[in-house]
């Protein structure tokens, strides 16, 4: 049961912790750059909180992926005037795209109105990744790390008194 424990303990606490630096790296970095996408190693997510589209729900969390050349067929999200569209790629020109949306609207693009081609869509996360990402969850970490060295501690304490 300990070995159990333990075993869940660390897993989560790596999951959490993976999660709460990322989501304090975003943080941070938006309100230093500006922007309202962190990138990392070229990767970025966006939580679709309205309907752009009938292959995405509102609350699905995409991946994105920032290129410096897109395919034709690729499906990317990018930002037409003050709102976000998600399309695909069909005709490629020396420094702009045409995309098009479900509604075979052309819209021609740059890279810079690019914010990346979408690589996975994990449905419905939000309630998952919005309880994940409170400052409560900082509580909860440190309590698991907290349980974690407890245990750790015991069982190297009964290790050394067996020798």
């Amino acid at each position: 049961m300990k070995k159990i424990i333990k075993f869940i303990t660390i897993v989560l606490s790596i999951l959490i912790g993976v999660i709460v630096l990322l989501e304090i790296y975003s943080r941070i970095y938006i309100n230093f750059n500006k922007s309202d996408f962190a990138y990392v190693i070229n990767y970025t997510s966006f939580q679709i909180d309205e309907n752009i589209s009938t292959k995405y729900n509102i609350n699905d969390r995409l991946i994105l992926e920032k290129k410096e050349n897109y395919n034709i067929g690729d499906t990317i999200l990018f930002r037409y005037f003050d709102t976000y569209k998600i399309g695909d790629i069909n005709d490629r020109y020396s420094h702009y795209y045409n995309a098009y949306d479900e509604s075979n609207n052309d819209y021609l693009v740059n890279n810079d109105q690019i914010i990346g081609k979408i690589i996975i869509n994990f449905s419905k996360s939000y309630d998952i990744y919005s309880t994940l990402a409170t400052p409560n969850i900082v509580i909860l970490f440190i309590i698991l790390l907290i349980v974690y060295i407890y245990f750790d501690n015991k069982e190297t304490k009964q290790l050394k008194d067996e020798y």
